[in-house]
Parts: C-alpha cells; structure tokens; sequence
C-alpha cells in the first residue's frame, strides 16, 4: 500500500493532494467528534494528538515524496497552517469552556482543576 500511495502522489501530485487531504482532514474530524463525545477529561489532551497526527502525517507524506510540483506543496501547506490554527482555537475555547467559567453572581473567573 505504501508504495502505491508513493506511485500515485509520485504520478498525480495535485490530485492527491486534493483528494488525500479531503479525506484526512474528514477522518480527523469525525475522529475528534467521536472522541470528544465519548472521553471527558482526558480527551482534551488525546483529542488533538490523535488529530493532529493524522493531518500532521500527510503532510509530512506530501513533503517527503512530492518534490516536483511546486503547486501540490503550497496546496499542502495552506490547511496545515489552518489546522494548526484551529487546533489552537479549539484547544482554548474547551479549555475555558470545561475549566474555567465566569460566576454569574461576581463575574469573578473560577477554575476547576479536573
């Protein structure tokens, strides 16, 4: 298998860009849906590892094998940085979300540790 995904991001660089990426970042969402849904605290923290190595893997793939099209390299990278962006965002937002919270009485910020 891994030496028919080397022929055809060797062959179709573009393509499998597009087509592997679309395909990567789905499987890393409905993985981290999946995950935040069914493990509480400790999926804060395996959530975005399990995630971001699946995304973090087919980029790495696409740099270390396609070095050809200069089109399929920025086409990669865009959503990487994205990614990285959201996983920040996203990581804050549980954060402050789960862990700390405004009370409503002295709008004081209170922090619960898990």
């Amino acid at each position: 298998m891994f030496e028919w995904l080397k022929r055809t991001i060797e062959t179709r660089p573009v393509t499998f860009v597009i087509i592997g990426g679309a395909l990567v970042y789905f499987i890393a969402l409905v993985l981290a849906v999946l995950l935040l849904a069914t493990v509480r605290y400790t999926g804060i923290a395996i959530v975005p590892f399990l995630s971001g190595f699946l995304v973090v893997g087919f980029h790495w793939f696409v740099a270390r094998y396609e070095k050809k099209s200069k089109l399929a390299q920025v086409l990669a990278i865009i959503p990487a940085g994205f990614f990285a962006f959201l996983c920040i965002l996203s990581g804050y937002g549980i954060m402050e979300s789960h862990i700390c919270w405004k009370h409503p009485d002295t709008g004081q910020i209170e922090c619960k540790v898990p």
